[in-house]
């Protein structure tokens, strides 16, 4: 049995991200990947698995670059403050402070008059920091994080992304059993001396 207190499953299916990156023009614009996400967490502690990946294009019908990126992100996580609100004790926040470590992929498609070339680059590494804050009502879950991302090849260095994430928490640890425990109440025992 799982052991750790408050110990829960979280999972992000919906999430909006925005990221800067340069583009062929040299100019900065922003790219929306899609964005997935799960881990566990504790009262203080959060290690989450993030998956995005997006593609962008420029040029035109006769010299076209197609850029595909995916991402394969560890977060690591400390709530630096956390409570919850008088009138709901059920709805808590925290400010969460944390890093990132992982890799990223780009493949880049040339396509002119036609013909098509395309460069599949290896994996490369990726890191950065991450501010976030966070809303848990029961088994939802909200946040917003905005982070500066470092990467091998990344242009601009770091890019600046924001992301909003709504999910699920599932409890799995000692919290859960506490509240799913029912009270023991004791049953007074016969007493068994015989009266004479």
């Amino acid at each position: 049995m799982i052991s750790i207190l408050g110990l829960s499953l979280i999972f992000f299916p919906l999430s909006y991200e925005t990221r800067y990156e340069r583009n062929q023009d040299q100019s900065i614009a922003a790219v929306h990947p899609q964005n997935y996400s799960g881990g566990v967490q504790t009262a203080d502690w959060r290690v989450l698995f993030e998956y995005a990946t997006y593609t962008s294009e420029s040029g035109t019908a006769a010299f076209n670059i197609r850029r595909e990126h995916r991402d394969l992100l560890l977060h690591g996580g400390y709530n630096v403050w956390k409570g919850h609100f008088t009138d709901l004790k059920d709805l808590k926040w925290n400010i969460r402070l944390g890093g990132i470590i992982g890799t990223y992929r780009e493949s880049i498609s040339t396509t002119l008059l036609g013909v098509t070339d395309k460069d599949t680059g290896g994996e490369r590494w990726a890191t950065g920091a991450t501010a976030a804050a966070s809303l848990g009502y029961k088994f939802m879950a909200l946040e917003l994080e905005g982070r500066p991302l470092f990467g091998q090849n990344y242009d601009p260095q770091p890019q600046m992304s924001y992301i909003i994430r709504l999910g699920f928490q599932i409890p799995i640890g000692d919290s859960a059993d506490i509240k799913n425990k029912k009270p023991v109440v004791s049953q007074p025992q016969a007493s068994s001396k015989k009266r004479i």
